[in-house]
């Protein structure tokens, strides 16, 4: 093997180049031996941290590092708090079923509720019943048509009740049943005599014909009482009535 003067000369050539450099230190024997000690203890950490073992035991590890105490406490408070809203939510959904619940007992409580011994229970009074009607005023003209025949015939009037129509027909064409009718347009209210009442008899007629204690030309039953004396007295019974004749033929009513 030939020996190399490069190195030598390229020492000697730097030094010449540059006096003034500062030496490296590394050049020195004591340098070398300490550079030697420091790659020793680098290559012997990167194989211990290789291991798992050593101050490099995490150089180029890949794996996730530990969570922080923050970390922990974000999670932990983030969690808890998606709980808390569903706990929240069903606990509100607890409270109204309860609250549906109770609801429906009170109104079955309040359905079924017995009065306590002792207490007055309350009663209802009831109320007023509703009053009949008032029944229809039976016929006033037929009422004085047979009180005034029951009366004739007391005293002795020879009358039938068959004469009701007749009766009837007479005062509804005189006087159309009003009792304080007065007639003061005919004859006789011309010689001051006017026809008065339910048969419009004049005064003079009804004082001859009326009954004892029946003198009031006002009175329907004491006015029926003497027109009707009067027509059986005058006319011999209704069928010759002037006014009934006359509708009997077929024509209208004439006064009598």
């Amino acid at each position: 093997m030939a020996w190399n003067p490069l190195p030598r000369r390229a020492g000697k050539h730097a030094a010449r180049r540059s006096p003034t450099r500062n030496p490296d230190p590394f050049d020195q024997p004591a340098a070398h031996a300490v550079r030697r000690r420091v790659s020793t203890a680098v290559l012997v950490a990167a194989v211990a941290g290789l291991a798992g073992n050593g101050a490099l035991a995490y150089a180029g590890d890949e794996r996730p590092t530990p969570a922080r105490a923050t970390d922990v406490t974000t999670e932990a408070s983030t969690e808890p708090s998606a709980e808390s809203s569903a706990e929240a939510s069903s606990r509100t959904a607890r409270h109204t079923a309860k609250a549906g619940q109770r609801k429906h007992q009170d109104q079955n409580a309040s359905e079924t509720r017995v009065p306590k011994p002792g207490k007055k229970k309350a009663v209802t009074m009831p109320g007023k019943p509703a009053r009949a009607a008032a029944p229809a005023p039976a016929d006033p003209l037929g009422r004085w048509i047979s009180r005034a025949i029951a009366i004739m015939r007391s005293h002795g009037v020879t009358v039938s009740a068959a004469y009701r129509d007749e009766i009837r027909t007479i005062i509804d064409r005189e006087s159309s049943g009003n009792p304080r009718a007065i007639n003061r347009w005919d004859s006789n209210a011309a010689r001051g005599t006017p026809s008065k009442g339910l048969m419009q008899t004049i005064d003079p007629t009804f004082d001859a014909y009326k009954l004892p204690g029946h003198d009031d030309i006002y009175h329907p039953v004491d006015n029926i009482i003497a027109g009707v004396r009067y027509t059986l007295a005058r006319y011999g019974g209704f069928a010759n009535h002037p006014g009934l004749a006359s509708m009997a033929a077929g024509g209208g009513y004439q006064g009598y």
